[in-house]
């Protein structure tokens, strides 16, 4: 039956391993793709989208085009540093 030890002494601890380095950008570059393509369906469907009684689509739309801005910035700003 295994022991269970809740101290490990120093000496017998392994090295914690490097974290992996991502390219972050092209991902957000996709997912921002698709919210254009969304905002251009939503557009499309509906022209007055943006004046309909209920603009939800549209405004999905942007808070998800607004999102995907602030991530590429984080993400530009990530994988230079």
């Amino acid at each position: 039956m295994a022991r269970i030890r809740l101290y490990i002494p120093h000496e017998e601890r392994r090295l914690s391993p490097e974290p992996a380095r991502t390219r972050d950008t092209v991902p957000v570059l996709i997912g921002l793709a698709a919210w254009i393509v969304a905002l251009v369906v939503v557009l499309t469907l509906s022209p007055a989208a943006w004046a309909a009684p209920d603009p939800t689509p549209f405004w999905v739309v942007v808070a998800g085009l607004g999102g995907g801005l602030l991530l590429l910035a984080f993400a530009w700003r990530h994988d230079r540093g």
